[in-house]
């Protein structure tokens, strides 16, 4: 049978996609309740897609079907740094939503297609995914490959009244709300970015977390001592009737060598809930070796498993993105 005539507009992103994709995802995923769509607001689209991206704007794809607005997809510019010290970019694909009535007819590997067109023409060294199962198959039609995939875990409640490091010294723990956060990252110094990561610098955490409507899906908390001074990202989130701290971030990007104070704040600060985290860093690090209390999910049972797949067409080794670190807010659901 064929699929619905379209026609297919690819090109720089525009400040009023950001309401079309909100209205599409609506329509599309009318059956998962707004609370489990942190992401889907026209505020955090319209600044995941804009210049204040320090890697730039992002390119969007609309496909339209007798006279209508049918299907949003968009790519996301990162920077990765190379083992060779070189800066590469890369365009996360994203925000993908196709009204409801014509899904699973073709429209989806259309837009795929185009916004993959349209990435080859921008200064672009290799286009990535995070997949969800639903959209898997449209990528691997594209000739996507998994270079890695992440681990979903579950560090249990905390008990603990007082926070401490290794050696024994204290740490307070204080919220803070995205306008009291927006100086602190600014006097907190920055950790270079080790090859074969993605550009995770200050500039990135004020664009990626510290928009207009931040306080509505993340809750912050500065975690500060003698030796330690970070910010964590955290959000709610409710699987099976549970809920779960989420941990999302933290400033600077200290994971790989904190990997376990880290989660020990986040579950300090998790207000007795167990703390969900996905990520890749977990057999990787040594500093991952103190912290026997999380549980890692198996696959079968995971709601929302995450690999790291690389689209053709690539000028990347996939060394450079096979062992990038990745934490939960990375695939942009939060």
């Amino acid at each position: 049978m064929a699929g619905p005539e379209l026609t297919l507009e690819s090109r720089p992103w525009r400040s009023e996609d950001a309401a079309l994709y909100v209205q599409l995802a609506a329509d599309a995923f009318r059956i998962v309740s707004p609370w489990a769509r942190p992401k889907d607001s026209v505020e955090f689209v319209a600044r995941m897609h804009s210049e204040l991206n320090p890697s730039g704007r992002a390119i969007v794809a609309i496909a339209h079907s007798a006279g209508r607005a049918v299907g949003h997809f968009s790519a996301i510019p990162w920077r990765l740094l190379c083992r060779d010290g070189r800066t590469a970019t890369g365009w996360q694909l994203s925000c993908f939503a196709i009204a409801a009535d014509l899904q699973r007819a073709g429209v989806g590997t259309k837009l795929v297609g185009a916004v993959l067109q349209a990435v080859a023409a921008q200064p672009a060294d290799f286009a990535f995914v995070y997949p969800n199962p639903r959209s898997l198959g449209v990528f691997l039609r594209h000739g996507g490959r998994y270079l890695d995939q992440s681990e979903t875990l579950i560090c249990l409640p905390r008990k603990r009244r007082t926070l401490t490091t290794p050696d024994g010294s204290r740490l307070s723990c204080t919220p803070r709300t995205a306008h009291e956060v927006a100086p602190l990252v600014q006097s907190i110094p920055e950790v270079p970015t080790r090859p074969g990561n993605f550009v995770k610098d200050r500039s990135w955490f004020v664009w990626r977390h510290l928009g207009p409507d931040a306080d509505a899906r993340t809750r912050f908390v500065q975690v500060h001592g003698a030796s330690e001074h970070f910010v964590l990202v955290l959000a709610s989130h409710r699987v099976r009737g549970i809920e779960f701290t989420v941990l999302v971030d933290v400033y600077p990007d200290i994971l790989p060598d904190r990997f376990a104070l880290v989660l020990e704040a986040a579950r300090y600060a998790g207000g007795g809930r167990p703390v969900y985290l996905t990520t890749n860093l977990r057999r990787r690090v040594a500093s991952a070796q103190g912290a026997p209390w999380t549980i890692s999910v198996p696959r079968w049972a995971d709601p929302r498993s995450v690999g790291t797949m690389i689209m053709p067409k690539t000028t990347l080794a996939d060394e450079d993105l096979a062992h990038s670190a990745v934490l939960t807010g990375d695939w942009m659901s939060f």
